[in-house]
């Protein structure tokens, strides 16, 4: 709450004045000359307030979620009931949230109390800055230290960007007193308020609240709770605490009005027996000193009304409330009817009883007042009934997201208090994230019957997958990893995915270029997950091609061609070249890149279009390997005719 004073010298209590609160698209200008008020931030208004008298400012309430009528508070506004309002118009609601087209960037916001139905006002600021609200509260009082206070709330949802923000200055006969400054969004109502006295025989004064920021995209707010109050010096009763008399006392009850500005000596004390609600004006209570002399039991609310002279204690708008003490007059005779169940005990002052009578005791309370206690007391048998319950067993095996729900208590008396394992304890008998156990349930209800449980979660059935043994491979062997799942459909997730033919089926093949962990992750419809795990090592020893001693390319379709093939094929990222060399070194036959193929190569005894001649030829694979390595492989093969 921001809170800011004005002080005039002479301001003390009353004479009648006017006062105009005003906030409309144009300056106004004030009605009578009084001298301007002046800033004194060393005075606050923590003492006494009296009523509320702008009933107006909170905007009434209804069962509609608009107003209909255009309340003509706003005359440079347009009043509307086609919501969201846009710049320049206004409207009268008591929930924004059930708006059909309420804006993405508005909060679902509701009057600003306790009352579901409370109407506030809701303003879309126009494009230029100026004044939006108007009105008029009458009989106030000259040289009185008044409160005004306003509820303003920024529109704009928190995490909303590029948004104008409210800024608003209230003033006080046109000159400003408070400076809001930016109105953050917070998404919380924020409380001004000023502290001013009216002039001496001041008639009237205005009150408005200016809009500083330009409309567009933001500067959406929303007003309610306008108040206007009477604010004064400290006004309490002592004693200060509860106090307790007994019914047959004799003694005047002595209660003081103490106040901390002697200027104000007209006091009305007044009393409330509902606690409350509504007050009425005590006889003969003018006095600073109150004397209680009617003591009927019962609870009693004490208060009085304080103004610098009587003729102020009739007016609301001059006259100040002060603190509310509680009186309790002890009763000589009590009643009491109650209920135990069988086995338990239930006591008065010194006296133990435990079967079904009625008692009368003679006490003394705690405040020395004598007592007659009737009791009537009945004993219920204890009945051996189990509570009625639903079992909900974990989602997954192992989870802890199971539950017990006492459903009911036949015999049992509510309301029940409910306790798990004898540590658990609640009044709503639900009781979640449990394992799958057994637990001791007692409930006790009302009259302290209690009523035991043994309750079983069970567990689900155990989800368990398997994948092969550790194992080891040579590199650019191949594995299948063959899984088992205790459970069918299922999803499947292998990592890491580097040498693995799938990731998300039961059984890929597996080439791992080094020595690697697959894990293997299962999920079922419910969310719940198994896992197993195998290393393979990976020998890295020099990488072997298979290729014949000798080939006859005759064309008799038998050996005609000379094939060097990969025995590990998996490990193969590509045949970089293949070369064929004579006796001599020279290059007779080459192929290189895609060309080259995968991982089988071959020769048909041809040089550049003729049959090569019979003899012996040198060969040089070059191979890039799946761990990047480059591998070249030689050989000799006879070429015969």
């Amino acid at each position: 709450m921001r809170i800011f004073k004005f002080l005039r010298e002479d301001c003390i209590m009353p004479s009648k004045t006017t006062l105009l609160l005003s906030v409309s698209l144009f300056f106004l200008v004030p009605l009578y000359a009084y001298p301007p008020l002046q800033l004194d931030s060393t005075l606050s208004c923590n003492g006494s307030l009296g009523d509320n008298i702008f009933t107006d400012g909170d905007f009434g309430s209804g069962v509609p979620n608009l107003v209909t009528v255009n309340p003509q508070i706003a005359p440079g506004y347009n009043y509307t009931t086609a919501v969201p309002p846009g710049d320049g118009f206004y409207t009268i609601t008591n929930n924004t949230g059930a708006w059909p087209n309420l804006y993405g960037t508005w909060l679902e916001l509701r009057d600003n109390s306790s009352d579901p139905n409370g109407y506030f006002m809701v303003v879309n600021a126009s494009f230029e800055p100026g004044l939006f609200y108007e009105q008029q509260v009458d009989g106030l009082c000259g040289n009185t230290q008044y409160e005004f206070s306003v509820d303003i709330i920024n529109l704009i949802k928190r995490p909303v960007t590029g948004h104008i923000d409210p800024n608003v200055d209230l003033l006080l006969d046109d000159q400003v007193v408070l400076s809001t400054g930016s109105i953050g969004q917070t998404e919380r109502w924020n409380n001004y308020s000023v502290v001013f006295c009216t002039g001496p025989n001041q008639t009237s004064m205005k009150l408005s609240i200016r809009n500083n920021a330009p409309g567009g995209t933001g500067n959406d707010l929303a007003l309610d709770n306008i108040l206007f109050r009477p604010c004064g010096p400290d006004a309490l009763v002592s004693p200060a605490d509860t106090s307790y008399v007994c019914v047959d006392d004799t003694d005047q009850f002595l209660l003081t009005a103490n106040i901390s500005d002697p200027a104000f000596q007209a006091v009305r004390w007044q009393r409330s027996t509902d606690d409350g609600a509504s007050w009425q004006d005590l006889p003969n209570g003018d006095q600073l000193i109150f004397p209680v002399t009617n003591f009927a039991s019962g609870t009693y609310l004490y208060r009085y009304l304080l103004a610098t002279d009587n003729g102020n204690l009739d007016n609301v708008t001059c006259r100040l409330i002060s603190a509310e003490k509680t009186l309790i007059v002890v009763p000589i005779l009590y009643s009491q009817t109650d209920t135990i169940c069988d086995g338990n005990s239930y006591f008065v002052g010194n006296s133990v009883y435990k079967q079904t009578g009625i008692y009368v005791d003679s006490l003394i309370s705690s405040i020395g007042c004598d007592s007659i206690v009737t009791t009537d007391l009945s004993v219920l048998p204890r009945l051996q009934t189990e509570p009625i319950y639903t079992v909900q067993s974990p989602n997954c095996f192992g989870g802890s997201d199971g539950s017990i729900v006492i459903t009911d208590v036949p015999d049992g008396y509510p309301p029940f208090s409910y306790i798990l394992n004898g540590v658990d304890v609640n009044n709503t008998g639900i009781f979640t994230d449990l394992t799958a156990d057994t637990y001791q349930v007692i409930v006790t209800d009302k009259f302290d019957c209690d009523f035991p449980a043994t309750i079983v979660v069970p567990a689900q059935d155990p989800f368990i997958v398997s994948v092969p043994e550790d194992t080891s491979l040579s590199f650019g062997e191949t594995l299948l990893l063959s899984s088992f799942s205790s459970i069918t459909n299922v999803s499947y997730s292998w990592s890491p995915t580097e040498g693995l033919s799938c990731t998300d089926c039961p059984d890929p093949i597996a080439s791992p270029p080094s020595t690697t962990q697959y894990v293997l992750l299962v999920e079922d419809d419910k969310g719940c997950t198994a896992r197993d795990s195998l290393t393979i090592e990976v020998t890295k020893a020099n990488f072997l091609v298979h290729a014949p001693t000798a080939f006859t390319p005759n064309g008799d379709g038998q050996n005609d061609i000379f094939h060097v093939v990969a025995r590990s094929p998996a490990g193969i990222r590509q045949i970089r070249k293949f070369s064929v060399f004579n006796r001599w070194g020279k290059i007779i036959y080459s192929v290189d890149g895609p060309a080259a193929g995968q991982n089988v190569v071959s020769w048909n005894g041809t040089t550049q279009g003729k049959f090569a001649p019979q003899g012996v030829y040198v060969f040089v694979i070059e191979m890039e390997l799946i761990d990047d390595r480059i591998l070249q492989y030689s050989g000799s093969i006879s070429l015969l005719r």
